[in-house]
């Protein structure tokens, strides 16, 4: 699966049913074995859904993900469209962001991430 964590923890990590998970964070999710991508969260050892959508993924893609006043908002692109997913909540109050790719082994091949940017959101209007 590849993922996004938004306001996680120095500890954060995710494995679906796996009791190595730990931390606080909110994830995106991309889960290639199931066709979904998912927007979950992880307080006090409780991980919630919080939003989730079907969407067949082709063998390359693009996954962007913002967090910005309370609202986290997905778009994953490739072949043949994209989705565009959101999810509200203002829980957790402040964090790291990160990436991570986990047990991706089952779908692609080779399986990898080519490309990390992580940047300011732009608020000033270009002149």
């Amino acid at each position: 699966m590849f993922q996004h964590y938004h306001r996680a923890s120095s500890d954060a990590y995710y494995r679906q049913g796996s009791s190595l998970t730990r931390g606080t964070f909110y994830l995106v999710e991309v889960r290639s074995d199931v066709g979904s991508v998912q927007i979950l969260k992880r307080v006090n050892g409780t991980v919630t859904l919080l939003a989730s959508t079907p969407y067949g993924l082709p063998d390359t893609f693009t996954m962007r993900s913002v967090y910005r006043s309370g609202k986290l908002h997905v778009y994953v692109d490739g072949v043949g469209g994209g989705i565009y997913l959101s999810a509200t909540d203002s829980q957790i109050g402040a964090g790291y962001i990160g990436v991570g790719v986990d047990d991706v082994s089952c779908c692609y091949s080779p399986s990898y991430i080519t490309q990390v940017s992580f940047g300011n959101i732009e608020t000033i209007a270009p002149s």
